[in-house]
């Protein structure tokens, strides 16, 4: 029923299906597939949050090895996540670190930009979204060496201090 649906369905609705399918861990390629063509046909009409969440998951079902070859749409992803997290505020961005599409969906030029702008708002960061930068950097300087080794000093200097300290 949902399938016949995704194209006329707003941002919101789009996340709740991504959201719900990673909950109870349903694995529908097709699904996600419409969801994601849906996203890229229109991104003017997903709100940002939204799509932080409904890519989040996406990566979750990619299925994709991480460190292997990205998927197709990964450089379109990327430059419309880049796009989207600039129109955000520091506290909703914290949430756009995570380690599963910074494994297996976005190019280099989006985890920079990812890892680099975290660095400037981490004041705003809570232990988990900590966490997260700390799984983001270290799945990158393993799976993108290239990516971390070009890096901003200051910001591989905040990880190699992140990684020292203790995250409740």
């Amino acid at each position: 029923v949902i399938k016949n649906k995704i194209e006329s369905m707003h941002s919101h609705g789009l996340m709740s299906v991504m959201w719900m399918m990673r909950r109870m861990q349903l694995q529908d390629r097709e699904v996600c597939q419409r969801v994601i063509g849906a996203v890229l046909a229109n991104p003017d009409a997903i709100r940002p949050i939204d799509y932080i969440k409904i890519i989040n998951c996406y990566s979750f079902f990619t299925g994709g090895a991480p460190g292997g070859p990205l998927p197709s749409n990964s450089d379109q992803i990327s430059q419309l996540t880049i796009n989207k997290l600039e129109t955000i505020f520091a506290q909703q961005f914290r949430n756009a670190v995570n380690p599963m599409p910074m494994a297996v969906l976005y190019n280099d030029e989006a985890k920079d930009y990812i890892l680099d702008r975290l660095r400037k708002v981490h004041i705003t960061c809570r232990p988990q979204h900590l966490m997260a930068a700390y799984e983001s950097a270290v799945a990158v300087r393993v799976l993108a060496p290239q990516v971390f080794h070009n890096l901003h000093p200051q910001s591989k200097s905040f990880y190699s201090k992140l990684s020292e300290r203790y995250i409740k």
